[in-house]
């Protein structure tokens, strides 16, 4: 069985645990109060709207997910403790298989993410704000071929 699968409704408990943590280690800079109102928003609003897989260990755990509205990344979140293992990275393989272009939105404060989408063959597109905590967002975009 693949590690990547559709996400599914009985993985939301585990998806939001990963945005919890992942966020929290990823955006110091942000408010324990947006962190928390985003992870309410993952359910009620982000998932009904987005494709989503989600990276599962040997157990069927989940360890990871990555959430495309059409050719946008709108969430990719690996548990602290299983980043750098290569999740990621085909997370977002499996993920733009059927785009041309693929964007991802990055807080210019999150350098570890915006060198790990450089690495995955991303270049800046644009900057911009942030509305809702006025943070510098960098806009980037990924060409084929993959």
């Amino acid at each position: 069985m693949t590690p990547i699968q559709p996400y599914h409704p009985k993985n939301l408990p585990e998806i939001r645990m990963i945005w919890r943590k992942s966020a929290t280690s990823a955006y110091p800079f942000l408010s324990a109060e947006f962190i928390q109102k985003e992870e309410n928003q993952i359910a009620q609003i982000y998932l009904p709207l987005c494709q989503t897989w989600v990276w599962k260990n040997e157990c069927g755990s989940c360890l990871a997910f990555i959430s495309l509205l059409e050719n946008e990344i709108g969430g990719l979140f690996v548990l602290p403790e299983f980043q750098y293992r290569g999740i990621g990275k085909e997370l977002v393989k499996h993920a733009s298989q059927s785009f041309q272009e693929l964007f991802v939105e990055v807080f210019s404060k999150n350098q570890s993410g915006i060198l790990f989408y450089e690495k995955m063959g991303f270049s800046f597109f644009e900057e911009k704000i942030h509305e809702e905590t006025e943070e510098t967002l960098i806009r980037m975009v990924r060409l084929r071929p993959w």
